[in-house]
């Protein structure tokens, strides 16, 4: 005899990975370590030029939207 085995949500959900979508695969993970984050730098070169003031502004508007999106 034959036994199906039936596929649960769990079980699709963990061969996919915790996240969803495609599982992670070792070449994937060395490929990403090997790529250049320049966006990451060049934000902190353009965080570091700001004055007090306008990152006091930045943080204003910030907290702003945190509470915003918790009224709603």
């Amino acid at each position: 005899m034959t036994e199906k085995h039936e596929i649960t949500t769990s079980d699709a959900a963990r061969a996919m990975g915790r996240k969803g979508g495609k599982a992670k695969t070792p070449a994937k993970s060395a490929a990403a370590k090997r790529r250049e984050n320049s966006g990451l730098a060049k934000g902190r070169e353009k965080l570091a030029a700001l004055t007090p003031e306008q990152r006091r502004e930045n943080a204003k508007k910030a907290a702003a939207a945190r509470w915003a999106k918790n009224k709603e």
